[in-house]
């Protein structure tokens, strides 16, 4: 009884062509891992050097909202107590307000 060796590939050298397959995708698989990597550190650290450059950028401070107190008495009537940073924003949110209660059916307007 004769045992049936398949023929070996030209372009495979070695005894199991399964293992040196194998081999093979796990070197290549490492190598552009280990680029990515690389190429992930290189970019975060050139970044945090830009930003470190560039001190206005830190010392930005978000806007602060206008805070609305209402308030309402005992005629059915509405008051309120506007503050914020910003003076323009307070004035354009007591504008919209003071249009808003003169008709209420209007929406009122979208920042």
């Amino acid at each position: 009884m004769e045992i049936y060796n398949p023929p070996q590939s030209p372009f495979r050298k070695g005894g199991n062509s399964l293992k040196n397959g194998s081999d093979l995708i796990l070197k290549k698989t490492g190598a552009i891992f280990s680029i990515l990597l690389l190429m992930g550190l290189l970019s975060s650290s050139l970044y945090a050097q830009d930003f470190k450059k560039d001190q206005g950028i830190a010392n930005i401070r978000p806007a602060k909202p206008v805070r609305v107190e209402l308030r309402r008495d005992p005629k059915g009537g509405y008051t309120w107590q506007l503050s914020g940073s910003d003076v323009n924003e307070i004035m354009k949110a007591d504008t919209a307000l003071r249009n808003y209660m003169k008709n209420p059916n209007a929406r009122p307007p979208a920042k």
